[in-house]
């Protein structure tokens, strides 16, 4: 003989589309992100600093720059220190989208 128990949950919570109000709170804070680092990248040409991308997949937003020396800029070398110019971004970065995440599932829940 079986038991079998059903618990039905309802309410905003669980009818609410979390997933479209996290994506829609990545789109909001894409470009302000990429302009945060941009706005911290050294520039001397503006090279470095036009290279930001940012990508949105799922729940994971993802800022790069794929200019080959990206990295040294960031880090540094024996010969100068790194600038950190991402590094420092991200403290920022997880704030602003952590609002926005909240802002959108606040709205999204009628609250």
């Amino acid at each position: 003989m079986d038991v079998q128990i059903t618990v039905t949950f309802s309410g905003k919570l669980f009818t609410a589309n979390v997933d479209q109000a996290i994506a829609r709170a990545g789109q909001k804070v894409q470009r302000p992100l990429v302009s945060l680092v941009q706005s911290k990248t050294p520039k001397r040409s503006g090279h470095l600093a036009s290279q930001w991308l940012s990508q949105l997949s799922g729940n994971a937003l993802s800022v790069t720059n794929l200019t080959k020396y990206a990295p040294f800029v960031e880090y540094g070398t024996k010969r100068f220190k790194g600038r950190e110019m991402l590094t420092k971004s991200v403290p920022e970065m997880v704030d602003r989208y952590q609002k926005a995440i909240a802002d959108e599932l606040k709205a999204e829940l009628g609250g």
